[in-house]
């Protein structure tokens, strides 16, 4: 059985590799995708995605986007394919907890600034729940 897993944003390829099992946070809350998992397609929020390896557990702080998870056999043979379009992507272990407060701090005073309803209000929010994401990622929030 086999799980091939890609995380992609607008910049690069993040990570391409075999996985067994990858946790993704979904709108509707986490979900995790083995080998052989049905075909789903996901929107994504703000938070931390887990890879585990044979190597180990990595995780990344990923941001809003689409998860595909598609699986396919051939003769007898299963391949499972999750392809991970996210707008941020970094390692969990490289965040700063102070420069995260800091972002969180300034995005939620955005936020505070912008007219309910506006596109300026939609980005603000985008942005705070990123901010958030990224201090919860270290433990702080």
């Amino acid at each position: 059985m086999d799980l091939q897993l890609d995380i992609v944003t607008p910049e690069r390829m993040v990570f391409s590799g075999r996985a067994e099992e990858v946790v993704v946070p979904g709108w509707e809350g986490q979900f995790g995708a083995l080998p052989q998992h049905d075909n789903l397609l996901a929107l994504t929020k703000a938070g931390v995605t887990k890879v585990s390896t044979a190597e180990g557990e990595q995780r990344f702080l990923t941001g809003r986007g689409f998860a595909e998870v598609s699986s396919t056999e051939v003769k007898g043979k299963w391949s499972t394919r999750v392809a991970l379009l996210t707008e941020v992507c970094e390692p969990v272990a490289g965040i700063d907890a102070a420069r995260a407060q800091a972002e969180l701090d300034l995005a939620t005073k955005i936020a505070a600034q912008a007219e309910s309803g506006s596109e300026r209000a939609k980005v603000a929010e985008a942005r705070l729940e990123l901010a958030r994401a990224r201090l919860a990622a270290v433990g702080k929030g």
